[in-house]
This record gives structure tokens, sequence and C-alpha cells, in this order.
């Protein structure tokens, strides 16, 4: 089941996550961090939350393999995913999907509240 409001971000970059919650929590979302993609596999393995704000370049397991795992787990189906990256090689990565969101970091606070908004109203 989605967990709504509930947002995981996953960034190795301690102040990004941070600036991230601060958004995301001023907007109403309650937000999950993990620091790697093992840490994000993790949560997402008993957790659906309505949106997950993933950074592709990621220790121990990297962002493609975080979203192989959530296509391939029918709890995620309907995550919302909102790619932040420095990488622009990544928006035709092979489980980058046109349901998903694509943001070039540096983000603007504007850009990750719309493209978290986007990312909900994608699976509705």
């Amino acid at each position: 089941m989605r967990i709504s409001r509930l947002v995981l971000v996953v960034e190795d970059e301690p102040a990004l996550r941070t600036i991230y919650e601060q958004i995301l929590g001023s907007a109403g979302y309650e937000v999950l961090q993990a620091a790697d993609g093992e840490e994000a596999l993790a949560i997402l393995a008993d957790t659906a939350p309505e949106i997950v704000v993933l950074d592709m370049l990621l220790p121990k397991v990297d962002g493609g393999r975080v979203l192989e795992y959530m296509r391939s787990a029918p709890h995620l189906n309907h995550t919302g995913i909102v790619i932040a990256t420095a990488h622009d090689r990544f928006r035709y990565a092979e489980h980058v999907s046109a349901h998903d969101r694509f943001l070039l970091k540096p983000i603007r606070p504007q850009e990750l509240l719309n493209a978290a908004s986007q990312a909900v109203l994608g699976w509705e």
C-alpha cells in the first residue's frame, strides 16, 4: 500500500538531503532519507512512499539498481519517481520511464516541488 505524503530522498550528499527534506517538509510531506542505494533498498523493501527522489550516482548500490528494484516490486507500482542528478546521460538510462520526472542539479526549490506533484499525478 502506498503511503500518502511520504517521500524517500535517496542522496549521498548530506547537505542536499537536508535541503530536499526542508523543501518537501514545508510542502507537507513526511520525509525519509537514505544516504546510499543499499539503505534505500532496505527502506523500500517494506515501505511504499508516495514519491522517491533518487540520485543516480550512489555508493554501495547505484540509482539504476534502485530503479530496477522499484520496477520489479509490485508494492511500488504507483510510487512516483523524481530523478535528481547532475548528469544528463541518465535521462535515457535503461530503467528511466516516461512516468519519471527528471531534474538536473542544481535544483531550485520550486522545481523539486513541481516535479514531486507531477510524479504523483503521473500515476493517478
